[in-house]
């Protein structure tokens, strides 16, 4: 066995224990199940012995660090649920929501390695790096809510709480990443009306905190509410718009301008407070841009077991608890192994204007692959989302590039950034306006759907690629030393 189909194994063995885990199989369950197939596969003939046993292996071993992280996560919030005075720092930017804002706290006193979420007045002057002192009983709601505080890693919430800022001690580095950020959504404040600043700051930063509810609810109905994800697709645009600037810069210097470009990407990430798309989009970039600089074999699917394993480990709780981190990765699957299925038909293998038909092809893989967890947690698939994505993905690159510009020229001089707006302002109006005519066209589909079902639906998928993928052939068959 080479080292890229161990790792492949052993990384997937940690992700599925992962989620195991989420859904509450403990060790001694992944125990017993990993005893049941090993003895199954005696029987079949098929399975390769010993990529089976790294997998069996290493499922075994991620089912004790998932138990291990979750007893370190409740202790910690056992413990600090009964304290009543507290003093930490806040770790991000206050993240406004309606007429309160949410702050995160990391605590200080008690000195329990603790994160807090404090709900404030809107108009409290609290800002990153601020050390927060405040008093009263913590709570934890149970549901959907307290797993998505779970998979936060916040041990409890203050409603409200009467708060003393006594100092600042922010970390230089991310102070000025997050003024950055800041600045960027001042800007587009000010050159654009607040429809267009807060789709484009969305599309460029992911940030949503500015979006009125009505425009939300037409993002996510019209299927278009990706675009505001920092996706791969977003992230691709991002790195093909610096990468011949820094090939200029570096001339021609091929490693020192990738190793500038990803740094850069890196610091972009970082601004966006790591959303899970972008991280994933930015490191599944680095490593096929690192396989093709140093002539390593590139496999997609080793790139993305790294990316995701990389997530698992830093926060096991995401493959089950976060929605992102599933939409992102079976998008992105979607796009790699059906996406060439579709590009056998013949339809799909003539030119179009604008790319349409390829926009078309990875529109449908990605939609198909994330329909059941967007129909079991949206009750909200719509088949308008496969022409509003059309109708809108070919112009993605310009709005990204028109909306850079104005950040720099705001830079130069806030005149320039004005008159300048007037591009981005019309492509920012039509992909409004597509959203709305497929918001009100939305032809829904949601039928009640079980485990069973969504199990079924992706067997056929991993099938269909199986059988007609040659990117997915690559994927199931595993590569040999030469």
């Amino acid at each position: 066995m080479n080292s890229y189909n161990f790792f492949f194994f052993a990384a997937g063995g940690v992700i599925i224990a992962a989620i195991l885990g989420g859904v509450g199989i403990t060790p001694f369950g992944t125990a017993l199940l990993t005893t049941v197939l090993a003895l199954s596969s005696l029987f079949i003939k098929q399975i390769r012995k010993p990529w089976f046993v790294v997998f069996v292996m290493f499922t075994l071993i991620g089912s004790v660090y998932y138990a291990l992280d979750d007893y370190k996560y409740h202790k910690i919030r056992e413990t600090v649920l009964v304290e009543t005075n507290f003093t930490g720092i806040v770790s991000d930017i206050p993240n406004i929501r309606g007429e309160s804002i949410a702050v995160r706290v990391n605590l200080t006193e008690p000195p329990i390695k603790a994160k807090i979420l404090l709900r404030l007045n809107k108009y409290t002057p609290v800002a990153y790096g601020d050390v927060v002192s405040f008093g009263g009983s913590l709570e934890f709601p149970d549901g959907p809510y307290g797993n998505y505080l779970t998979k936060e890693r916040i041990h409890g919430v203050a409603a409200f709480p009467e708060i003393e800022i006594t100092g600042n001690k922010a970390n230089p580095f991310f102070k000025t990443l997050y003024s950055l950020r800041l600045y960027i959504k001042e800007v587009f404040t000010r050159v654009f009306s607040p429809t267009q600043s807060a789709l484009l700051t969305g599309i460029i930063l992911g940030d949503k905190e500015e979006m009125p509810q009505e425009l939300l609810d037409k993002l996510a109905i019209s299927g278009t509410l990706h675009l505001t994800a920092l996706s791969g697709s977003n992230m691709s645009i991002i790195i093909v718009i610096m990468a011949p600037l820094l090939a200029m810069v570096f001339r021609g210097r091929r490693r020192v301008a990738f190793s500038a470009l990803f740094f850069m990407v890196a610091l972009f990430v970082a601004m966006t407070g790591f959303e899970v798309s972008a991280v994933r989009a930015a490191f599944m970039a680095f490593i096929v841009g690192w396989a093709r600089e140093s002539a390593h074999v590139n496999l997609p699917r080793n790139a993305i077991a790294l990316a995701a394993l990389t997530l698992v480990l830093v926060n096991p709780k995401l493959p089950v608890f976060d929605l992102g981190f599933q939409l992102s990765f079976l998008a992105l699957l979607g796009i790699i192994y059906l996406a060439p299925v579709l590009k056998n038909l013949k339809f799909f293998q003539e030119s179009g204007a604008f790319m349409w038909r390829e926009i078309l092809a990875m529109t449908l893989s990605a939609q198909a692959a994330v329909a059941p967890i967007i129909i079991a947690n949206f009750q909200t698939f719509s088949f308008s989302a496969i022409p509003a994505n059309i109708a809108i993905l070919a112009i993605m690159p310009f709005v990204m590039i028109f909306g850079f510009v104005v950040i720099i020229l705001s830079v130069i001089s806030m005149q320039f950034a004005y008159v300048f707006a007037s591009l981005p302002a019309f492509l920012l109006d039509y992909i409004y306006k597509v959203m709305d005519v497929f918001y009100i066209l939305r032809t829904p589909f949601n039928p009640q759907i079980s485990v069973m079902t969504v199990a079924v639906y992706y067997l056929f998928l991993v099938w269909l690629c199986a059988r007609f993928s040659p990117a997915a052939q690559k994927f199931f068959i595993p590569t040999t030393n030469k």
